[in-house]
């Protein structure tokens, strides 16, 4: 488990679902209603020349903490593609993880929570190592946008139709922040676009907003995220050949870092919203997430959302219901050990011998997961 693929989209819109509540008309604005639980079908394409990715995942929300549990993959396949059975939650405190597949690797542990300047990676094209993948949650932290920042459409003595441009100030309770204004255009209140800057004046995102036919009900909103230079680790000397004209002369050369590119070619992030019942109350919530590259529109990551319900519970029963969720049954436990005894086993003196007992194991997983049987042929008489 020396790699892993973080969906940083699906966890920046896990920051969008915990804003603050508020009795404010701007729309669009988020609402408390405890920990929601939800079922996700992830779909990820990493090349072009590379099969999709399907993910099957389980979700917990509340303003405070989220966690996640992957249940199943395909292709099952091994290697960093192999992204089932693992569970995250995360919260004020740390960034935990665990994963069933390899229970005793060191990776499997509570890291603190990523603050400061995230440090270079050493993949990119969206891999991680483990270790890295905290950084999604603050990445989408610190580009988040509060109530409080909308400072003249708050105003309930200004009709907050035109364009604002909003400086956003340092603060020492969110100094991790890494924007620097916003420029909304909102029409009544209701914001129909707005581009993100960071504090170099750099765009981070220009979101609009998309409402239904009374205008008031957010029904999609459409993100592009520009290309943004990122470091990644090189950590590597490199010995170079050097004509001098006294002969060639070896000089080695320390390289730290190289420049790379975030989302090479743009990406435009789509997400449909619904109205969904969450115990007694009608809620908005995102329903399908589309990311696509912006220069020849290819399908990069969708997720769809469903099964929305509220649930009560607190962290640790949270964290419980994660790893459950995620991890290995008895009958995958007699499946690993069965293919890694006898489909993985290298001859020496011939074939192993069949132990009686894996023979009645091998029965008990075909009676749960029957093998279809193929075509049956008469024999042909010569």
């Amino acid at each position: 488990m020396k790699k892993t693929i973080i969906l940083t989209f699906l966890l920046a819109l896990l920051a969008g679902l915990v804003f603050a509540a508020s009795s404010s008309r701007v729309q669009p604005i988020g609402k408390k209603v405890g920990l929601v639980q939800f079922d996700a079908i992830l779909q990820m394409n990493m090349d072009r020349y590379v099969a999709t990715t399907t993910l099957f995942a389980r979700y917990w929300v509340s303003q405070d903490l989220y966690a996640l549990a992957t249940v199943w993959s395909e292709p099952n396949g091994r290697g960093f593609m192999k992204l089932a059975n693992q569970a995250v939650l995360s919260d004020a405190h740390g960034w935990k993880l665990h994963g069933d597949l390899f229970p005793d690797s060191p990776n499997n542990k509570i890291y603190p929570q990523a603050t400061g300047d995230r440090p270079p990676f050493q993949w990119g094209a969206g891999l991680y190592h483990i270790r890295d993948s905290r950084f999604a949650d603050s990445a989408a932290k610190a580009r988040r946008v509060y109530m409080s920042d909308l400072g003249p459409l708050l105003d309930p003595g200004q009709e907050g139709t035109g364009s604002f441009e909003i400086q956003i100030p340092r603060s020492t309770d969110q100094a991790a922040r890494t924007i620097g204004m916003l420029r909304v255009n909102a029409k009544n209140k209701v914001i129909e676009m707005m581009e993100v800057l960071d504090r170099d004046q750099q765009l981070i995102c220009k979101v609009n907003y998309h409402y239904g036919p009374e205008g008031d009900r957010l029904s999609r909103l459409t993100a592009l995220l520009p290309t943004r230079p990122q470091k990644l680790l090189a950590d590597a000397n490199v010995v170079m050949q050097i004509s001098d004209g006294d002969g060639i002369k070896e000089q080695t050369i320390r390289i730290d870092t190289v420049d790379h590119v975030h989302h090479k070619g743009g990406r435009i992030c789509a997400v449909t919203y619904k109205d969904v019942t969450l115990g007694n109350q009608i809620v908005r919530l995102p329903v399908y997430v589309e990311v696509r590259r912006a220069d020849d529109s290819r399908v990069l990551r969708t997720a769809e959302l469903t099964n929305f319900r509220l649930v009560q519970m607190d962290k640790d029963q949270v964290w419980q219901a994660a790893r459950a969720f995620a991890g290995l049954t008895q009958q995958d436990r007699d499946l690993r050990q069965l293919v890694k005894k006898y489909l993985r086993h290298r001859a020496r003196l011939g074939p192993p011998s069949i132990d009686p007992n894996d023979t009645e194991a091998v029965m008990r997983l075909i009676a749960r997961y029957p093998v279809p049987e193929g075509p049956t042929f008469e024999p042909i008489e010569l």
